[in-house]
C-alpha cells in the first residue's frame, strides 16, 4: 500500500516546492478504523519521504467515499428521501439522504457500498475469448456508440449479428445485477427518488441499458422471496421507480471534494473516521460438497448448497485403516449477511436458484474444517450433527448411550475473502477436494477432534426437538 501511494504521487506530479498544508485521501466505504489507520501510516510515510516534511497526523485526511458522494447533493428538492447512487468501477456507493419535512435539512441516514460496479460489464465481455473488453468499452465510450451494432466496432467484436445479439443480452444481465443493489436499498428506505452518478451514465448504450432497468424493476421485486410483510406492502404501493441521471463530466468523488472543501472554509478540517451502522442480518453457514444423508429420514442432504438451518447431519465415514470415523469431507464455515428487509424465519439454504432473489448482501468466507472422531464414538452411531453461529461450532453425537455435545471456539477476525452476490455461484461450484486458500495460496484448514469424556450430556426435551425437526 505504501509503494502504491508513493507511485501515485510521484505520478501526480505534485511540486515539491508547494506549500501544502492537508493531503487528502479516499477510502472505499464501510472501510474499518484499523483499515483507516494503516493507510493513514502508509500515507505518512509516503508523504514524508517525497515531500521531505514530518507530517502531522491532523493534516492527512481520509474520507470514506460516500461522504463525498453526499456532498453532491446541492440542488433544492420536494422529496424528503433521496438516494445518491455512484456507480464506479468495482463497487456502487449508496449514500442515503432523509429529512421529516421540507423545512428540515437533509441527514445522512444510511450508507453502503455494493461489490458490483462496471467490473460485471468488463467479466461479461471477457467470457468471449476474442474479444478485448478495455478496447470494447474504450471504443464505446470514445464514439459515444449507441448501439453494439455499429461499424466503428465491428473490429474489436466483429459483424456476426448473432454474436452481437448474445452480447447485448449478457451486457443487459450484468447491468441488471449492476443496479439490483440500488432497488434493494430503494426498498428497504422507502426512498422517494434516486439520482444515479458515474461515467457510465453519460454514455448513451449503456445509459440506454440503465434506464430499461429502472422501467423494468418491478420485474426484480416480483421475484423477490422470502420479504417481511412491511416489505411487501411498500412493493404494492409503488408503481414506478422515481430516479434522475446527474450529467456532469466531473466524477462524483471530485464534486464531493469541492463541496467539503467549500465547507472547510467555515469548520475545521479533521481526521475522519466513521462506524457504519449496520444495515444486514448476520448468519453463519456451512458449504457442503458432497451429499450427505439424514437421521433418520434417508433424504439426502444437497451438496454445493449454504446451509443456514439450525443443525445439520452429516455421516461418519470410518477409516478403515485405523477404525477412525471422519466426516465425509471437509465443510466450509462462511458468515452470510442478509439485508434487512429479508425473512429469514423460513429460509434454510442458498441455492444456485435462490442466491439472487433472498436479498444477500454478501457472504466471508473463512476456512475448511475437518472433523475427526474417535473409534469409541463411531462405535455408537452412524453419524453426527454440527451447528455454527457467529462464534462457535458445536458437535453432537452418540457416546454410549448418552447425546452429548462439545464446543469449539470460531474465529471470525481471520477473514478470507469477502464475496459479493454476483460471485456467489462459483463457490457453489467448487470441487469436493477444494481448499480454502489465503491471499498467499496457503491453505486455511483447521481440525476440529472429538474424543471421549470432553462433551456435556444434551437433555432428553432437547434431543427430541432435535430428532423431529428432521
Amino acid at each position: 500500500m505504501y509503494m502504491l501511494i508513493k507511485c501515485i504521487l510521484k505520478d501526480a506530479c505534485i511540486s515539491k516546492e508547494l506549500d501544502i498544508d492537508y493531503f487528502m485521501f479516499t477510502i472505499p466505504t464501510g472501510s474499518s478504523d484499523y483499515s483507516k489507520k494503516i493507510y493513514r501510516n502508509c500515507i505518512k510515510k509516503a508523504c514524508s519521504e517525497i515531500f521531505k516534511l514530518q507530517i502531522d497526523d491532523s493534516k492527512i485526511i481520509i474520507i470514506e467515499e460516500y461522504r463525498l458522494l453526499s456532498l453532491c447533493f446541492t440542488t433544492k428538492s420536494n422529496n424528503n428521501s433521496i438516494l445518491l447512487s455512484d456507480i464506479g468501477n468495482l463497487t456502487v456507493d449508496n449514500a442515503c439522504l432523509e429529512r421529516q419535512n421540507e423545512n428540515e435539512k437533509f441527514k445522512l441516514t444510511h450508507s453502503s457500498a455494493e461489490v458490483s460496479g462496471t467490473e460485471l460489464i468488463h467479466q461479461t465481455i471477457e467470457k468471449y475469448n476474442n474479444i478485448n473488453s478495455f478496447n470494447l468499452m474504450s471504443a464505446m465510450f470514445s464514439s459515444c456508440a449507441k448501439s453494439l451494432n455499429e461499424e466503428c466496432l465491428f473490429n474489436i467484436i466483429g459483424s456476426d449479428e448473432n454474436l452481437i445479439k448474445k452480447l447485448d443480452t449478457d451486457i443487459e444481465k450484468a447491468i441488471n445485477n449492476m443496479i439490483t443493489p440500488i432497488f434493494e436499498v430503494y426498498m428497504e428506505r422507502n426512498i422517494d427518488q434516486v439520482i444515479l452518478f458515474g461515467a457510465i451514465t453519460d454514455q448513451p448504450y449503456f445509459k440506454s441499458k440503465i434506464e430499461e432497468c429502472f422501467k423494468n424493476a418491478n420485474d426484480f421485486y416480483s421475484k423477490r422471496v422470502f420479504l417481511k410483510k412491511e416489505f411487501k406492502t411498500i412493493l404494492q404501493e409503488e408503481n414506478e421507480i422515481k430516479y434522475h441521471i446527474h450529467e456532469c463530466k466531473r466524477t462524483a468523488l471530485i464534486q464531493g471534494i469541492e463541496q467539503l472543501l467549500k465547507k472547510a472554509i467555515l469548520a475545521p478540517i479533521t481526521l475522519i473516521h466513521t462506524n457504519q451502522p449496520t444495515f444486514y442480518q448476520e448468519r453463519a453457514g456451512i458449504l457442503l460438497s458432497a451429499s450427505r444423508k439424514k437421521r433418520k429420514k434417508q433424504s439426502t442432504v444437497q451438496s454445493n448448497v449454504i446451509n443456514i438451518s439450525e443443525w445439520l447431519t452429516i455421516d461418519f465415514n470410518i477409516n478403515k485403516s485405523t477404525g477412525d470415523g471422519i466426516s465425509s469431507s471437509d465443510f466450509e464455515i462462511l458468515i452470510v449477511k442478509f439485508r434487512n428487509t429479508t425473512n429469514l424465519n423460513k429460509l434454510t439454504s442458498i441455492t444456485r436458484s435462490n442466491y439472487n432473489k433472498i436479498g444477500l448482501f454478501d457472504i466471508e468466507r473463512h476456512s475448511t474444517y475437518s472433523i475427526e472422531f474417535c473409534k469409541e464414538i463411531t462405535a455408537c452411531g452412524d453419524n453426527f450433527d454440527v451447528k455454527v453461529d457467529l462464534n462457535k461450532i458445536y458437535i453432537r453425537y452418540m457416546e454410549f448411550d448418552n447425546y452429548m455435545e462439545q464446543s469449539f471456539d470460531f474465529n471470525r477476525n481471520i477473514c478470507v475473502e469477502r464475496v459479493s452476490v454476483n460471485e456467489i455461484p462459483s463457490i457453489l461450484t467448487s470441487n469436493e477436494s477444494e481448499t480454502m486458500v489465503n491471499f498467499y495460496g496457503n491453505p486455511i484448514r483447521a481440525k476440529l477432534t472429538v474424543t471421549l469424556n470432553k462433551g456435556t450430556i444434551v437433555n432428553d426435551s432437547e434431543q427430541d426437538m432435535l430428532f423431529k425437526s428432521m
